[in-house]
């Protein structure tokens, strides 16, 4: 076995021996349903939140979106959802699946295209109490801008909630205003009444074996 695939095995055992969230720039596919607005009876077109539904999975389960600034969607059947006001925006969301957790998110933001590159921060609510908070990603003001949030070792997702700033700000540009959030994906959704039970100690285990392997081949 190479260096790298054991590496990548350490890692991967490493994530599984413990409970947490990862956060990664990309649109990595995951398990996921598509979050539409196209339904007659649950769904809201703000303001201050916007409730929409999920395309499969639990059909018609509710997503709720809520930010400081409001909000509105983008056309009713679009997975998108804007600032309630188009020309400031909004620079924060908290996204819930009311009744439920869920193990994955996939979301794309776009900002207002009169703000510079800038960077976007999560914060990941867990079934079990307490929260994982991401570090800063880069949030381009080209667009394109995919994020993947995954909870892993047995969590589970009560709500994530995200805020972006621009790099650097200036007195006019202020915190980086999103125009909009689009391709939103949930995965992994269920009832939110167990707390997960604690992983088991076998795969923490092998990845410190592993990382002990690597420690060792590198003392000289």
């Amino acid at each position: 076995m190479t260096k790298s695939r054991l590496l990548a095995l350490t890692l991967f055992a490493a994530g599984i021996g413990s409970a947490g969230v990862i956060f990664d720039s990309g649109n990595i596919p995951q398990t996921d349903s598509n979050v539409l607005f196209n339904c007659v009876a649950i769904c809201v077109n703000g303001p201050p939140s916007v409730v929409g539904h999920l395309q499969q999975v639990i059909p018609d389960t509710a997503v709720d979106f809520t930010s400081a600034e409001g909000l509105s969607v983008i056309g009713p059947g679009f997975n998108a959802v804007s600032g309630q006001n188009s020309t400031t925006g909004f620079d924060d969301m908290a996204i819930t699946v009311p009744g439920h957790t869920f193990t994955s998110i996939i979301l794309q933001l776009t900002s207002l295209a009169s703000m510079p590159d800038g960077t976007v921060t999560f914060t990941a609510f867990l079934s079990g109490g307490g929260s994982v908070i991401s570090s800063a990603l880069v949030d381009s003001h080209t667009g394109g801008n995919y994020f993947t949030i995954l909870a892993t070792g047995g969590s589970l997702i009560t709500e994530l909630d995200f805020a972006s700033i621009c790099s650097p700000c200036t007195s006019t540009s202020g915190n980086l205003m999103q125009d909009n959030v689009s391709q939103v994906r949930i995965g992994g959704v269920s009832g939110a009444t167990i707390v997960p039970e604690p992983a088991t100690y076998g795969l923490t285990g092998a990845a410190l074996v592993g990382l002990a392997f690597f420690r060792r081949r590198r003392t000289p």
